[in-house]
Parts: C-alpha cells; structure tokens; sequence
C-alpha cells in the first residue's frame, strides 16, 4: 500500500460513511445474504468506517471489523454505537496483526483490493488459512479495474468531493510495470498533495492470486464492472 493512503482516506472519510456507501451496501447485500448465514463469525478486512461490516451484522453475524485508518475505526465505532450494533471495530494492519481465527467467513469488500500490490495482496491469502475455519469462505468483492478505461468513464481531472474539503483528482501517471495508475490529490483548503496508487484486478488475476490457497466456489457479477467472488477452504481434488 501507498505511504500517503492513510492521508487521502482521513481526507475521504466522509465518503465511506454508511450513508454514502448506501447504494452499494444494498446492491451487495442479497449475494452476501446467500453466504452469510445468522450465527456465523466473520472478519471484515479493510472495513473503514464500516458500511458493509454493519449490513454483515444485520444479516446475522457476529462481526470482527478491522481497518488501519484510525480516522475510519473511529468512525465505525461511532456509527455502530448509534445503530446499538454488536460489531467490533479493531484498527490493526491485516498484513501483520493478530486477527484471530476460525472465522466462518473473511470479506474482503468495497474494491479494498485496489490499495494492495499483488505481491502484497500474495501476503494476505497466505494468511488466509489461518484466519478460516475448516470450511470458511472467503468473499472478494472488486471493480474490474480495466473497465472504467475500456468504458471511457474515467475522467483525467475531477473534483473528488466537496465537504467537508474541496479535493480534487488527476490521473497523474500509468506505471505498467507495477500495474497500476496514479491518481494526485489535493488539498484545495491547505494546497497538500498525496499521490493514491490505484492497483488494477481483474477476475483471472484474483483467481490466479488466491486459487493457490482456495477453490473458486462461485463468481457472481454485481455490477457492469464489478464481481463478488466466493472461495472455499477446501483443499483442491
């Protein structure tokens, strides 16, 4: 991950309150509910400020939430305390913090993949069979990171949001050889400049970091650009 990810997520806090992610949350949520049953333990990696992980909870399960950005646990521990919820925010880093184990399920959601190098996001699978339990899943939900390219949707200069600061974006470079695109963010209040790395997935490419751990159980596309994949602990026949 990026040195400077945890200023652009403090800047982005807002947006990844549980009213912004709203539209997402529900369109997620009926393929989630076929996996995520009432009385299971689930790690949710990379939560932020929680969206997803509260929806887990309505769903029936008992939630572990965890996020490196203090700003964002701070947050899902406020919004969880207004909704009386159960789920436990942790900050921690999931690439070397003790998570626990013999969770039913580990999510994976909000395209937080996009933060992780492959060789890094190589790092988490290896954790993965320890967290699990013997017949865990694992649910990865990710933009085709190609798409809004292909699509023409991804404009070079945008205004990223404008409360509770002015911040605005440009695609300031493509780094081939790293796989990934570089968007520049400002400060338009202070003048501050992070640069966010952008890393770029598609299904084979998930499929082929993760299937040396776990068997593909089932792909669902819940986007014109988007994908939950589900994958079994199952060791491969």
């Amino acid at each position: 991950m990026s040195d400077q990810l945890p200023t652009v997520y403090r800047w982005l806090v807002s947006e990844f309150s549980e009213e912004s992610r709203r539209a997402e949350v529900a369109r997620l949520s009926p393929f989630l509910a076929l996996h995520v049953k009432p009385g299971m333990r689930v790690l949710d990696l990379c939560a932020g400020t929680g969206a997803f992980a509260l929806e887990l909870e309505r769903l029936g399960a008992l939630v572990v939430a965890v996020d490196a950005c203090a700003e964002m646990i701070a947050r899902g521990k406020a919004q969880a305390e207004q909704h009386g919820s159960h789920t436990v925010f942790k900050q921690a880093d999931v690439l070397e913090d003790d998570l626990g184990g013999n969770y039913d399920a580990v999510t994976f959601l909000g395209d937080s993949i996009a933060d992780f190098p492959p060789a890094q996001f190589s790092r988490l699978v290896e954790r993965l069979p320890g967290w699990l339990a013997p017949e865990g899943r694992l649910l990865v939900h990710y933009e085709d990171g190609f798409f809004p390219f292909i699509a023409a949707q991804r404009p070079r200069e945008y205004v990223q949001q404008y409360d509770p600061v002015l911040l605005t974006c440009i695609l300031s470079q493509y780094l081939s050889e790293q796989g990934a695109y570089v968007e520049t963010y400002r400060n338009e209040a202070t003048g501050e400049e992070c640069e966010y790395y952008h890393y770029l997935y598609t299904p084979p490419l998930v499929e082929a970091l993760v299937g040396g751990r776990l068997s593909l159980m089932e792909r669902k596309s819940v986007s014109d650009s988007a994908w939950l994949d589900v994958y079994a602990r199952e060791a491969r026949s």
